[in-house]
């Protein structure tokens, strides 16, 4: 568990996972790559179908206005699979994200479950697999929130745009 105090909480996310650091006036207070390894088991059946496809789509992770990073979902045999470009996050001990950067590199998505309206997204970044939580907001709009083992209990979401015809985010 990470503890903060009145520090600055670092996420940043690359070729070996999700890495979590506190910074504070003493110095370093702790975390190292978290590994989100616990199962999701949820419930879904061949009528989460169409729910499923409102997800798809190409979608631009936002911060103060600009994009930072992408995530392609896809249906592909009743299911949704895709791929997210990597970043690096900033996060205040609020929770709120102080800023964004694009990285290089993109992570498959391996598995996605509809619980509710909550669209529970996995991706593998070499050994480790990050946990994500998508809740549509409209069509055009939606929020990206890290969960799982690690991930910030009061972690402000990730605003998304869909995009039509950008290309991916290439930092």
């Amino acid at each position: 568990m990470l503890r903060v105090f009145a520090a600055q909480v670092h996420m940043h996310r690359g070729r070996r996972g999700l890495l979590i650091v506190a910074l504070g006036a003493a110095g370093l207070l702790g975390a190292g790559p978290a590994m989100l390894n616990e199962p999701m088991v949820y419930a879904q059946g061949a009528s989460a179908l169409p729910a499923l496809r409102s997800f798809a789509g190409t979608w631009n992770l936002m911060f103060e206005e600009k994009h930072f990073a992408t995530m392609i979902l896809k249906e592909q045999d009743g299911r949704l699979t895709g791929s997210l470009t990597n970043e690096s996050l900033g996060m205040n001990e609020e929770g709120r994200i102080t800023r964004a950067d694009a990285r290089t590199g993109t992570s498959p998505v391996v598995r996605t479950v509809l619980e509710g309206q909550v669209l529970h997204i996995v991706e593998k970044d070499g050994a480790d697999e990050i946990e994500w939580a998508m809740t549509l907001k409209s069509e055009t709009r939606a929020t990206l929130k890290i969960e799982g083992a690690g991930a910030p209990a009061n972690a402000q979401p990730i605003e998304l745009e869909r995009v039509w015809s950008e290309p991916p985010v290439q930092p």
